[in-house]
């Protein structure tokens, strides 16, 4: 049932005439921090008419004033538990809908990827114009350099980075997370560019603002809805 917490309207905060001699702090002390619900509310109303001055009685706008705004504040409660039940099963129907990615693979930009047994992890950078050589420098996670890949001149457009998941030496490097820094040289000069990399949704919950939802990408970490560039199949 809604409830009103703080009546503003004079003639429900006292009455002008009371000829029951209760004073307005006994009236205090007896409400308490009580809310005032709707049986509660008729009954103070119908009192406040049969204990009305006679000389002075309500006026109809007065009256009038006091229905609609009890009227007023019971319909935003009822409104606001309306909103909060239908906000619940939206989310709800989010996570369901969501939970189809589970299992895919997503492509977002970021700089880490993560390395399966017997996987060849894949990225991807977008180069705005021709570049004389694209240069891929693999990290651990300490920072130790791993493997450097130098794919010479590229065209602009997409280009894709394939690593077999071996080091210089080409030794099987172990699973676990490893940093791309990439960099293209044209005429001499050469610039960072931050790539766009897959990886597999392992899980999927609701984000601190309650509408988005958060994929948990394996290497990448949390990402939205928002933040995927392409969904496809683990493996590509």
């Amino acid at each position: 049932m809604s409830s009103i917490d703080q009546i503003s309207n004079p003639f429900l905060q006292s009455m002008m005439w009371n000829p029951t001699g209760t004073t307005d702090v006994e009236v205090s002390e007896n409400l308490g921090n009580q809310e005032l619900g709707q049986e509660a509310f008729l009954e103070l109303m119908t009192a406040q008419l049969e204990n009305q001055d006679p000389f002075s009685p309500m006026e109809n706008a007065d009256f009038i004033g006091q229905m609609a705004q009890f009227g007023t504040v019971s319909g935003i409660g009822d409104l606001k538990t309306e909103f909060s039940s239908f906000t619940n099963t939206m989310k709800s129907q989010m996570l369901v809908e969501a939970s189809n990615v589970v299992g895919k693979s997503v492509l977002t930009q970021d700089n880490v990827m993560a390395l399966e047994p017997g996987s060849e992890p894949e990225a991807l950078v977008k180069l705005a114009s021709n570049v004389d050589n694209l240069v891929v420098n693999i990290q651990s996670q300490t920072g130790a350099l791993v493997r450097t890949l130098q794919l010479g001149p590229q065209t602009s457009g997409d280009t894709t980075i394939t690593w077999d998941g071996k080091d210089n030496d080409g030794a099987d490097m172990p699973a676990g997370n490893y940093t791309l820094a990439v960099t293209a040289s044209l005429r001499g000069e050469t610039q960072g560019l931050t790539p766009y990399v897959y990886g597999e949704v392992k899980s999927v919950s609701m984000g601190s603002s309650n509408s988005d939802m958060v994929l948990n990408v394996a290497g990448v970490g949390g990402k939205t809805m928002d933040d995927v560039i392409e969904i496809a199949k683990v493996g590509n």
